[in-house]
């Protein structure tokens, strides 16, 4: 495991092949600690790939803290991670939404496909699901892959999905999802037992 102290370089690698529903993974990478205070330049197999560590748990990719509504949703997150050994934006945005819900979690096997790697819209017709889970379900079928159900695409709005207590988590699988747009936004989350007072 690496330390706590972790040297990043500018530098980008392109991990896997194509695939056909996200074209190309491009990540940050990270060198070792004990390369830090070398003087040489480092080898390309020195750096390690973000997508291949759990490095920091509870840190995104640009290494601030992820939001986790409760432990449970958290051991969900990365349970899921491992489960299907990719770190990408969209499975890091995908199984931090769905774990936001208790009802979500539980069902996680109507939602998502882990034999073929997609996403069951079917799920969101299901006899559990609540006006809350729907809207988790909907948020991460998007960040997904754009999903928008038929006919129903204003269902898949922010004024639609934004409008319960989830939103905030929501801003987080957005910031999971997109991280080099979300890199320099200031975080003006305050911690949930501050906004209890």
């Amino acid at each position: 495991m690496l330390g706590k102290a972790i040297y990043t370089y500018n530098y980008a690698v392109v991990l896997g092949k194509r695939q056909p529903t996200h074209p190309h993974v491009i990540c940050s990478v990270l060198v070792s600690p004990s390369l830090k205070h070398t003087k040489k330049r480092p080898r390309l197999t020195d750096f390690i790939p973000f997508c291949a560590l759990s490095v920091a748990k509870g840190m995104d990719i640009t290494m601030n803290p992820i939001r986790f509504r409760d432990a449970e949703h958290e051991s969900f997150y990365y349970r899921m991670l491992d489960e299907r050994q990719c770190n990408d934006s969209y499975n890091r945005a995908l199984f931090y939404t769905l774990g936001i819900s208790r009802d979500t979690r539980s069902h996680i096997h109507d939602l998502f496909d882990f034999t073929n790697g997609g996403i069951k819209s079917k799920g969101l017709s299901a006899s559990w699901q609540t006006g809350s889970s729907i809207r988790v379900s909907r948020l991460a079928f998007n960040l997904w892959n754009g999903w928008t159900e038929a006919g129903g695409e204003r269902y898949s709005t922010p004024h639609e999905l934004f409008d319960c207590s989830y939103a905030p988590y929501f801003f987080e699988a957005i910031h999971l999802r997109y991280p080099d747009y979300c890199r320099s936004q200031e975080r003006i989350f305050k911690p949930q037992n501050e906004q209890i007072r």
